[in-house]
């Protein structure tokens, strides 16, 4: 009974069967907002999912999106307005050209290195807060990691 004041969505008892597990983690998932950045390509719309994104780099008018599967996409749009999109935490804004996603980041310094090896600025400034923001958002995807 006191599942339902922490508004559970479902109750899986040991040992778990899986068509259960299954159902309930379905239950959940289609409330879940989605995590795709859709696209408008001249006569097709391609949806990225977000951990596709590497990175988002703005020049001038427009943004190149980075894939991690090599491709580049191009918006005719601000970064702000892309960032504002995105609105999830594992974006995070590290130079006035630069929108990074965390999930891809091997190491950080005086800048982003990426897992694909990439190097990308970190405005001086912001040195500081973008490392506390990469181990907060590190921490908070794996709570035992201790620093």
């Amino acid at each position: 009974l006191e599942s339902y004041d922490v508004d559970a969505d479902g109750y899986l008892l040991k040992p778990i069967d899986y068509s259960k597990f299954k159902n309930v983690l379905e239950n959940v998932m289609k409330d879940a907002p989605p995590c795709t950045y859709q696209i408008c390509q001249r006569s097709s719309v391609v949806k990225l999912l977000y951990y596709e994104i590497m990175y988002i780099e703005s020049q001038n008018t427009k943004c190149i999106i980075h894939a991690t599967s090599g491709e580049v996409y191009t918006v005719y749009k601000t970064l702000n307005s892309v960032e504002k999109e995105l609105d999830d935490q594992r974006f995070i804004r590290c130079h006035q050209s630069f929108l990074v996603n965390m999930d891809h980041v091997k190491q950080i310094d005086k800048q982003f290195m990426l897992q694909n090896g990439e190097i990308i600025p970190i405005r001086q400034r912001g040195i500081k807060p973008a490392r506390e923001a990469f181990l907060e958002y590190t921490a908070m995807k794996n709570p035992a990691m201790k620093y």
